[in-house]
């Protein structure tokens, strides 16, 4: 069984929680692929390229709002769907290029552009205070976003 997850990054308040942070790590313990995004509100669940699960129901934590989650089955739609999210591209971060470290998240500018940034503590802020943190592009094949 192959299982791909979209999640929120830990910029996200409830996301950042210890408590959530082991509960994410049991997740990929089991999980075969898990990216995070930032600012992601939509649930995205695709297993043997088959069954998909998208919504944006918080199925842990919002049993009293009138969000909704959805369960389709097909390779095609499956596949249609990871290429469009760029999974195969967005499971391998790079290493920062600054520190080496792989605590690499992706994000997306206002214009549509996906980039890479590093959140490993080394070299997070600069002597002014502001963010001195690795920030790579993301080449998104076929002119697309």
């Amino acid at each position: 069984m192959r299982v791909t997850v979209f999640i929120r990054d830990d910029t996200e308040q409830l996301q950042a929680r210890p408590d959530n942070q082991s509960l994410i790590a049991d997740h990929r313990a089991v999980v075969h692929t898990v990216i995070p995004v930032n600012v992601m509100h939509q649930k995205i669940a695709v297993i043997d390229e088959w069954t998909v699960m998208i919504g944006s129901l918080n199925t842990l934590s919002q049993s009293w709002t009138r969000q909704a989650m959805v369960t389709m089955r097909g390779g095609h739609f499956a596949r249609k769907l990871l290429e469009h999210e760029h999974a195969e591209l967005f499971t391998r971060p790079p290493k920062c290029e600054r520190c080496g470290g792989t605590s690499i998240e992706l994000h997306r500018r206002t214009n549509g552009t996906w980039f890479w940034r590093c959140y490993d503590t080394i070299r997070k802020t600069g002597r002014n205070g502001r963010s001195n943190a690795w920030y790579g592009d993301v080449r998104v094949g076929r002119g697309k976003r």
